[in-house]
C-alpha cells in the first residue's frame, strides 16, 4: 500500500503537466507571413503600397484553414480568383534583437477572373511590370527590410526553381544579412 500511494504521489504531478501543456501549446502565437505573386496575363505583378513601402500581398498565417484556403482569400481581398498558388520560395528571418525565427513562405498564382479592388488597410494597388515592381520595392522611402524584395526578384528571375534562404533582421534598418545565399530546394511547375 505504501509503495501504491508513493507511485501515485510522484505520477501525479506528472500527469498534471501532461495535461497541462496542450494548453500552452494553443495559446502560443505561432503563425507564418505569407506572401502572394499575383501575376495578370500581361505577366505584371500585382504590389501594394503599404505604410512600410510596395510590396506584394500578404497575410499573417495563424488561423485554422489552409494554406490554400488562406491565399484564396487573400486574392478575394483584392477583388480577384487565382490559379492554385505554387510555392516559390521559403526563407526564415533570424533576428539579431530576440531568440525567435519566423518562416516567409512565397507562392505564385495566376489571376483567373475577377477586377482589381483595394482593400482599406493599403494606400495603392496597381499592376507593374517586373522590373518596375524592382524598383518600387527598392524606393530610399521603403521601411520593408530588403529580404523581402531580394527574395521576390529571386522568384521572378527564376521561376522554375523553389528557393530556400535564411536572412538575419536587424532591430533598426531595412539591410538583412544572408545567412544561407539562396539555394535551390524544388522545381516548380
Amino acid at each position: 500500500m505504501k509503495k501504491l500511494f508513493f507511485v501515485v504521489l510522484y505520477l501525479l504531478p506528472v500527469m498534471s503537466f501532461a495535461q497541462s501543456t496542450p494548453d500552452k501549446a494553443v495559446k502560443a502565437d505561432n503563425y507564418t507571413i505569407l506572401r502572394l505573386l499575383m501575376i495578370n496575363q500581361q505577366e505584371e505583378i500585382l504590389l501594394v503600397k503599404y505604410k512600410t513601402g510596395w510590396l506584394t500581398p500578404s497575410l499573417r498565417y495563424n488561423e485554422n484553414q489552409s494554406i490554400k484556403g488562406a491565399l484564396d482569400s487573400l486574392a478575394r481581398e483584392f477583388g480577384y480568383e487565382i490559379t492554385v498558388p505554387q510555392l516559390r520560395a521559403m526563407v526564415t528571418f533570424q533576428f539579431d534583437f530576440m531568440p525567435v525565427v519566423s518562416i516567409r513562405t512565397h507562392y505564385a498564382a495566376h489571376i483567373s477572373g475577377g477586377k482589381l479592388k483595394s482593400p482599406k488597410d493599403v494606400q495603392e494597388v496597381k499592376w507593374v511590370s517586373r522590373k518596375e515592381a524592382e524598383k518600387l520595392m527598392a524606393l530610399p522611402e521603403t521601411q520593408a527590410v530588403d529580404a523581402i524584395r531580394l527574395t521576390t526578384m529571386q522568384i521572378l528571375n527564376h521561376p522554375e526553381t523553389i528557393w530556400g534562404g535564411s536572412f538575419l533582421v536587424p532591430e533598426t534598418g531595412t539591410a538583412c544579412k544572408m545567412q544561407e545565399p539562396f539555394y535551390p530546394v524544388g522545381r516548380s511547375k
